[in-house]
């Protein structure tokens, strides 16, 4: 891929996300519907890659005083989306009735507390995140810290595949981590059209996707065992590890597809 077409992908892209951050913030301290919570958790992670790649441009200081703002709000989200993944995994188990009245009346409250930490940028803040300029050389950079950062997430992605078994649970989520901005940098390499046929780009999105339904079905067990006893546990503990089963499967033969196909 030429060097201009990388940078006109991530600006296009970038440009998108700049505008569908505010739109979803204020939806989320308006109303806090969980679709506009976790959207907003999305973009949010993906933003603080696509301005940590453009620093050369906007700033080292700014791209720190955007990242940690955007941790904040993600930080102030963190307990609503949990308990709204646990809302979404017992909405098909009928099981979990109790528990559901429960998060719902917590959730409700999380919500507000957490609104205002939901604060918009700063002006002086989107005006540098949003209006520069750049020239060849400054494009150049861009690509170069691409390729530096892409190898540096492979480099240490590769070894811990074959012992992710083994690895802490801090390491696990680092190992998520490192896949999720593996993907999103893929995904800024290849054309959106080419996007789902893409080898690598759908090898790091299945065993991504199936260590969020592991880390989510974790979520509603921790929840589940603070806000319940007696016989609606049971059913739903059995249930949850029914589900576990399947995810940690899944986590297997996904891990081995991906190793594969790094060459690890």
């Amino acid at each position: 891929m030429s060097l201009r077409k990388l940078y006109d992908r991530w600006r296009r892209r970038y440009s998108r996300c700049l505008q569908r951050q505010e739109i979803l913030r204020r939806r989320a301290r308006q109303t806090g519907g969980p679709e506009d919570v976790h959207d907003l958790r999305v973009v949010l992670r993906r933003l603080r890659l696509f301005v940590r790649l453009a620093s050369p441009f906007i700033g080292q200081h700014s791209a720190i005083e955007y990242a940690t703002w955007s941790r904040g709000l993600s930080q102030a989200t963190s307990a609503v989306r949990d308990h709204d993944v646990a809302l979404e995994w017992l909405q098909v188990h009928p099981a979990g009735a109790e528990l559901t009245r429960e998060l719902r009346t917590s959730r409700a409250r999380l919500w507000r507390a957490c609104r205002p930490a939901l604060r918009p940028l700063s002006r002086r803040l989107r005006h540098r995140l949003s209006d520069f300029r750049t020239s060849g050389k400054t494009r150049r950079r861009f690509s170069q810290r691409y390729a530096r950062r892409f190898e540096r997430l492979s480099t240490r992605v590769r070894p811990r595949i074959a012992i992710y078994g083994r690895l802490k649970l801090e390491d696990r989520h680092a190992f998520r981590r490192s896949l999720r901005q593996m993907r999103y940098m893929r995904e800024l390499a290849v054309a959106g059209a080419k996007q789902e046929p893409d080898p690598l780009l759908s090898l790091l999105l299945r065993v991504q996707a199936a260590m969020g339904e592991l880390q989510n079905l974790q979520l509603v067990a921790a929840l589940a065992g603070t806000q319940l006893d007696g016989l609606e546990t049971v059913a739903v503990k059995r249930l949850l590890a029914r589900d576990t089963r399947r995810w940690k499967r899944e986590i297997r033969e996904g891990l081995q597809a991906l190793a594969s196909g790094l060459g690890a």
